[in-house]
């Protein structure tokens, strides 16, 4: 448990990693050691031991339809160690941070983390690292040099984030099936509606060492599809990117601020 002694204020800190990831988990617990925040390990789903069970929430076929892919075995445990987390959050009713054993911290104060978590009361889901920057549109100014605002595409990655007890049961009740890797399917708000924003710059960045619970490296080679359902994964790619621009993004938010500055 993190504690501001400022405002009283506590968010928990969860770090999903492999057991026998021993030397992943020691060199992000040095890095958070060093900062003075206080974590958990949660024990992340190995896709190896539970392939009978993961397969339980593929709807293999619906993803082939529209991705021209499977879900790998890893691909089902990341996304449903991510959703035991979630549950976790629903049952502690408090926000909790999110974040994955393959990160790196960049140079930030505890304060930041846990004046940003107190965010979640008006902003249910907040991305901590985008592996995917594109244009920020900012919406609050925050502590220090941080702005709360949203990417305008997908940033991708769920290498570490804040989330609420009212997203973590949005996301949970709307994922019985998994359809599409976790980090696509969290910044989708038309499937759970949650929408999600983001942290610039960031405080955390996706280190450069293979991750072991999420390896796509192959998973988009779209082999043997043929025309029609090459031509259907085209359209439904290009009616996903108009349900991003109406429902992605908070325009009602970002644009009351631009009009109050001016």
């Amino acid at each position: 448990m993190c504690l501001n002694k400022e405002s009283g204020q506590s968010v928990q800190v969860f770090v999903i990693s492999l057991r026998e990831s021993t030397e992943r988990r020691t060199r992000i617990k040095n890095q958070l050691n060093q900062r003075g925040i206080e974590f958990q390990f949660f024990d992340a789903i190995d896709s190896h031991s539970h392939v009978d069970a993961l397969r339980k929430f593929e709807n293999a076929q619906k993803t082939r339809k529209i991705k021209g892919y499977r879900l790998k075995p890893a691909e089902l445990a990341c996304f449903a160690s991510h959703r035991q987390l979630w549950e976790k959050c629903i049952e502690k009713n408090k926000p909790i941070v999110i974040i994955e054993d393959n990160v790196d911290l960049h140079d930030f104060h505890p304060k930041d983390l846990f004046n940003i978590s107190e965010q979640t009361r008006d902003f249910s889901y907040i991305k901590l690292s985008a592996t995917r920057k594109r244009v920020f549109l900012k919406i609050k100014k925050l502590c220090n040099k941080y702005y709360l605002g949203q990417y305008v595409s997908n940033t991708c990655g769920t290498t570490a984030y804040i989330i609420s007890p009212i997203a973590a049961k949005a996301f949970f009740d709307s994922s019985q099936q998994f359809i599409e890797p976790v980090d696509d399917y969290m910044e989708k708000s038309w499937k759970h509606g949650v929408k999600a924003y983001s942290i610039s710059p960031s405080l955390f960045s996706r280190a450069k060492i293979r991750s072991t619970i999420g390896s796509g490296s192959r998973r988009k080679v779209k082999e043997n599809i043929r025309i029609m359902s090459r031509f259907y994964i085209e359209i439904y790619r290009v009616f996903e990117f108009l349900l991003r621009i109406f429902c992605f993004l908070d325009w009602f938010r970002i644009i009351k601020l631009k009009y109050r500055k001016s």
